[in-house]
Order: structure tokens, then sequence, then C-alpha cells
């Protein structure tokens, strides 16, 4: 494949941008949300200027677009006490009005759980979850079901899951999680459990397991993506089986989906004796039978590569600790 050289513009920052960045997002309005240390703004991707900005105190770590222009974004810090490790997230939903917001958090009547995984499963029905990354003395995994009610969300069903990574929506009647390695004993041979469940019902219905994964994502109404340490599998999910590999060169950090185009970001440790990161976005097109072809590679888009998306108007943004890259 050959080498693609694309140009990127560095977007402009101000005292009121994150320090250090963290996580982006691509709105349903055609903006960008970008988080970080003590901030969240969110930019537009016409102007190039910054409509909003909103003091968060902490680290935003997970921003969600929803309908009718709502937000829903957490922030995250830990605190310790001896072995102990707990993991404060807070969550809060807001309403984007133009350069302004409301903050409607209030609206989520099981607002004491905090989650840090949420997809909008129709206009009544969040499906919300918490997963934890460290230690803690009090482990609480769970994925719930929130129903809009008279304007508020009540929680109406829960599903208590032990070591939850992630899950995902694959349909409107299928959801599947990923819950952590098991080591087998053997050196680099850990697994992971990939599990099926009924969304309405939250009721088990099968149970998978695969090699090490860090990352799952839908694809379309029969395949799925998991992403291993070097390698991207495509999993039938009618048949509950492996069909095809994708191999790549660095471990998977990201996959994002956009109409029948997929992007995998690959991102490497640090290497300190060369002084180097080394990453690449790789974009594929992809058929309904699970084909995948090479389009682009973007070879190192940022020095260290922390996130990116593909905004609406079709441009992707990178962004490492320190800027965010628009790239034409």
């Amino acid at each position: 494949m050959k080498k693609i050289t694309r140009k990127s513009k560095i977007i402009k920052k101000s005292n009121i941008f994150p320090s250090d960045i963290n996580v982006l997002c691509a709105l349903n309005d055609g903006r960008l949300a970008i988080g970080g240390r003590e901030h969240l703004v969110i930019y537009n991707m016409k102007t190039y200027n910054l409509d909003i900005h909103i003091q968060t105190f902490h680290t935003v770590n997970t921003i969600v677009s929803l309908s009718n222009n709502r937000l829903f974004y957490t922030t995250y810090y830990t605190e310790s006490e001896g072995p102990w490790v707990d993991e404060i997230v807070d969550d809060y939903l807001i309403e984007l009005n133009g350069k302004n917001y409301k903050d409607i958090t209030n609206a989520i009547i099981d607002y004491s759980q905090s989650y840090n995984i949420l997809y909008e499963y129709s206009d009544t029905f969040l499906i919300a979850g918490r997963s934890y990354k460290h230690q803690n003395n009090n482990f609480n995994d769970r994925i719930v079901i929130l129903q809009k009610i008279d304007g508020r969300y009540k929680k109406i069903a829960r599903l208590e899951i032990t070591k939850l990574m992630h899950f995902i929506l694959l349909n409107k009647n299928l959801i599947a999680t990923l819950t952590k390695y098991k080591y087998t004993g053997e050196k680099d041979t850990s697994t992971c459990n990939l599990t099926f469940y009924h969304t309405k019902l939250l009721k088990f219905i099968k149970r998978d397991t695969i090699e090490r994964t860090v990352k799952i994502s839908a694809l379309d109404e029969k395949f799925m993506l998991i992403g291993t340490k070097n390698a991207v599998i495509i999993y039938d999910y009618i048949h509950y089986k492996k069909v095809k590999k994708i191999s790549c060169m660095y471990p998977i950090y990201k996959i994002i989906l956009y109409q029948n185009i997929i992007y995998i970001g690959e991102s490497e440790e640090y290497d300190a004796k060369k002084e180097i990161y080394k990453n690449r976005i790789v974009e594929y097109e992809f058929d309904n039978q699970g084909n995948f072809k090479q389009i682009y590679s973007y070879y190192k888009p940022q020095n260290l590569l922390i996130d990116f998306v593909k905004v609406k108007d079709g441009r992707i943004i990178t962004c490492s600790e320190k800027n965010v890259k628009i790239w034409d």
C-alpha cells in the first residue's frame, strides 16, 4: 500500500482549552467536543472558534452525543487509601443550544449511581453501564436500562456483571459484553469472555471465549469487530463465529465506523531508546459479506495518539495530549 500523506492543521488553543486533552466526540450537529483536564469545549468546525466552554474541575473521560442536541459526559479522578483505589466518576447530561447550554443532569433519577458507558436505544430508553479500570474496594460493575417517564429517566432493569470492560449495542435486540481476561497459565495466552444478552430483558443468550481483547465495535446487522492485540477479528454474531481477520502493525487502540468505512487506530507504547511513538490510522472499505479493502493509511498522525474521530463533514480529527489536528 502506497504511503498517503495528508495535510493537517492544529486547532488554536486558549486559556480555556484543556491543558491535557483526553477525549474527542463528533457531535450530531457537526461540531466537535474536546475534553480533558478541567475543561470541556465545543468547537465549531465551520467558524473554527470555540462556541461553548464548561469548567469541569476534573478530567473529562467520556463524551457521548445524543439526539435533540443533548450531550452526556463524565469526569474522572481517583482516591487511594492503603491498597485500595476508588475511581470517582461524575456524570452529566446537558442540552446544547447554539453557543449556550443547559444542565439537565437531574433528568436522570438514578443519578446516585454513576455511569461511564452510555447508549441511546430510542427516544425513551437509554442503556448505561459502569466499568472499573483500577482496583476498588466496592466493585459494582453493571448495566442498567433507563426509561424516560414524565421527562425523567428512571432505572427499570439492572444486570450485575463482574469485571466488565465494555459493552455495545449490536441491534435493537442484542447487547454484547466484554469481561476481563482470565489467565490460562501459559505465556501471553489470556482470554476474555464475549457474552450476548437480550437488550430489553437483559437476559443471557450465549457466551464465547476469545483471545485477549481490547476493543469491540458493532459493524452491521450481521458482523461485529473484535480488536485483539495485533489484529481485528470479523465476528458473525448471528452464528456466533469468527469469519475473518485483519492483521495490524501495532496494538489496536480504537475502532470507529462511518457509513461503509472502518478506521482502525493502532498505537504502540513509547520506545524510550528511540524516543518515538509508533502509531497509525488505517482506513478500510467493507461490504455486507465481511470483505475489507484498505484505502488509506495515516502514518503517525500524532506523536502520541490519544483519540480520533470523524466529524459530520467527513474530516478526520486526531489528538495527542497537547494538541488537536484537523485532517483535510
